[in-house]
């Protein structure tokens, strides 16, 4: 499948220190992956709860991406520091990218109206 795709993650963090320093070492890492087309974080006031969007060029950037050191060393670091409350995938993607994330509890969600521009 070549469909672009989204996802959601978000996290509860019991150490925002720690979680924003291996935060910023995983955006440095996959900052040059080219089917990478966005990583963002956003963090509620009290610096508590975290919505990690990410949005990828199609399936086979995701599994490059579900095999890079950002995701196999650093996100079970940064896992360590918070914990997944919801893990929500936004589009069509293949039958192997949905088994790397199956393990994190992925809700899938295929679009069914609407446009992109």
């Amino acid at each position: 499948m070549t469909n672009k795709f989204r996802l959601t993650n978000v996290l509860n963090i019991s150490d925002i220190e720690q979680f924003t320093d291996i935060a910023k070492k995983i955006i440095a890492e996959i900052e040059s992956e080219v089917g990478t087309l966005a990583f963002q974080m956003y963090m509620d006031e009290q610096n508590s709860k975290c919505v990690i969007y990410e949005q990828f060029a199609d399936s086979d950037a995701w599994i490059t991406h579900a095999n890079s050191n950002a995701a196999k060393l650093l996100l079970p670091e940064l896992l360590k520091h918070a914990s997944i409350e919801k893990f929500e995938v936004l589009g069509d993607l293949s039958e192997e990218a949905k088994k790397t994330m199956d393990g994190l509890g992925a809700i899938y969600l295929k679009r069914k109206m609407g446009f992109e521009k």
